[in-house]
């Protein structure tokens, strides 16, 4: 018994280095009160894809709102994804981080 744990130990040691945490995952939303068309839901979502961690977007012209998901340990802030946003063409306000998944935020 005291072998087995001894193996086991040392086990968890050697592969702990290969064992990843499932990386953070963070849910922004953004409101974009110039969006009209999904032309401009388009033109938002291309330049909010080019931030480091973005993994997803969803701009919804109706709600007016952009909401990204980010898989980084460094969330690009307010100013980083306003300035993204003004350089497709449209106003941010209302920058916030969500409590809830990208995918519930995202739902119809």
């Amino acid at each position: 018994m005291k072998n087995s744990l001894s193996i086991l130990a040392l086990i968890s040691v050697l592969f702990a280095p290969l064992i990843q945490a499932a990386p953070l995952s963070v849910t922004v939303q953004v409101d974009v009160p110039t969006i009209k068309c999904a032309g401009c839901s388009w033109a938002i979502s291309e330049e909010l894809k080019k931030l480091d961690g973005v993994s997803a977007v969803h701009v919804d012209p109706k709600k007016k709102t952009a909401v990204l998901e980010v898989t980084s340990k460094e969330v690009p802030g307010k100013d980083l994804i306003t300035a993204s946003i003004e350089s497709a063409g449209y106003k941010a306000t209302g920058y916030q981080v969500l409590d809830t998944s990208f995918s519930e935020a995202t739902k119809e």
